[in-house]
C-alpha cells in the first residue's frame, strides 16, 4: 500500500507539473495557480514515500525532506489560495496603478518585457 501511495502521488505530481507548464505556455494564470496547489498537495505524500523506502543511511535526509516539503506545502497553499480568492477578485487600486507605471519607468528589463 505504501508503494502505491508514493506512486500515485508521484503520478499526480507529474500531471500537475505538466498542467502548470501548459498553463504557463498558454498564459492561463488561473490554471497555473490551481495546478501549483496540486503540485503542493501531491508533493508531501511523494516525499513521504521516498523517505519511507530510503536506505537506512539516508533515513534522516528523507525525514528532513518531508519536513521541508510540509513547510513548502503550507506556504504555497496559503499564497495561491489568497491569489485565487482575493487578489484576482479585487480591482487594481490607484496606488497600485501608480506603482505599476513607476516600475516601467525605473526597470529597463521590465520595460523590455512590456514590448
Amino acid at each position: 500500500m505504501n508503494k502505491k501511495i508514493g506512486a500515485y502521488s508521484s503520478a499526480a505530481n507529474f500531471i500537475a507539473v505538466i498542467c502548470f507548464a501548459l498553463s504557463m505556455l498558454f498564459g492561463f494564470d488561473y490554471g497555473s495557480y490551481f495546478s501549483s496547489m496540486f503540485i503542493a498537495f501531491s508533493f508531501v505524500p511523494m516525499m513521504c514515500g521516498y523517505a519511507y523506502f530510503a536506505e537506512k543511511g539516508a533515513k534522516l535526509a528523507g525525514y528532513v525532506s518531508v519536513a521541508f516539503s510540509a513547510i513548502y506545502t503550507a506556504i504555497i497553499l496559503v499564497v495561491y489560495f489568497a491569489q485565487l480568492t482575493t487578489v484576482r477578485l479585487s480591482e487594481l487600486t490607484q496606488q497600485a496603478a501608480i506603482n505599476e507605471k513607476v516600475k516601467w519607468i525605473f526597470c529597463p528589463v521590465c520595460r523590455d518585457e512590456r514590448l
